[in-house]
């Protein structure tokens, strides 16, 4: 350490110049800890409102995790011929050739109902078609895709019944007749296209016999009404 008036070197431990007396000023070099650095860098703006996005983020996985696994995790449920990979978000009931679903997601009084015919999927299309074109209790019909099979889709008001029906065609030409009951028909649409990836995991196992009626151009409106009887 030198002195600052006659530019003698002292010792670093001396508190007054050696030659002259003067009192020698000492420079600390503090180092900033380790810590201290993070800290600082810590408090940034940027820092804060980053680690809160990371917080909501792992909050929202969190939440959602759960569910999203028990979508992955499937009951393999078989009727009328046919075995369908259920995720366990729905509760599955079969009663003879029905296959009923339901889910803590649905509202009260809210179901889908599933029966497979063994014959006459282009007859219903067309039929359900001509009575969608002449009567306005059938309405919105439309044909949907998903993984490039196509299904036909429409809403109905019959009275104190509401929902959607689906018609799919499967092996063999036998058909998935898909329906909802629900307040509204555009909530029964709803629930049965989200249903639809389910209907598309179905496999023949045996033989289905039910068959449909060969006159349900005359009663199809009969045949929804049955339906819901016959399901819920």
């Amino acid at each position: 350490m030198y002195c600052r008036k006659c530019g003698t070197k002292n010792e670093p431990a001396d508190n007054f110049c050696k030659n002259c007396g003067t009192p020698l000023e000492k420079t600390l070099n503090k180092k900033e800890s380790k810590f201290e650095t993070i800290a600082k860098k810590k408090s940034n703006p940027v820092f804060i409102i980053i680690g809160i996005i990371i917080i909501v983020a792992v909050l929202y996985v969190g939440r959602q995790l759960p569910e999203y696994l028990m979508k992955q995790e499937t009951e393999l449920v078989t009727f009328s011929g046919y075995s369908l990979e259920i995720p366990l978000t729905y509760q599955a009931v079969v009663n003879n050739d029905t296959l009923t679903i339901m889910s803590d997601s649905f509202e009260e009084q809210e179901a889908i109902g599933i029966r497979i015919y063994a014959t006459g999927y282009e007859e219903l299309v067309s039929e359900l078609k001509e009575l969608a074109s002449t009567d306005n209790s059938i309405s919105n019909l439309e044909t949907e895709k998903y993984e490039n099979e196509e299904y036909v889709i429409a809403e109905y008001d019959i009275g104190n019944y509401k929902g959607a029906v689906a018609l799919k065609k499967a092996e063999d030409d036998n058909v998935f007749w898909v329906q909802t009951v629900s307040p509204t028909s555009s909530r029964g649409r709803e629930i049965l296209q989200n249903f639809i990836p389910v209907i598309a995991t179905a496999k023949k196992t045996g033989t289905t016999t039910s068959e449909v009626d060969g006159e349900i151009s005359m009663s199809i409106t009969n045949k929804l009404k049955e339906e819901i009887v016959e399901i819920f």
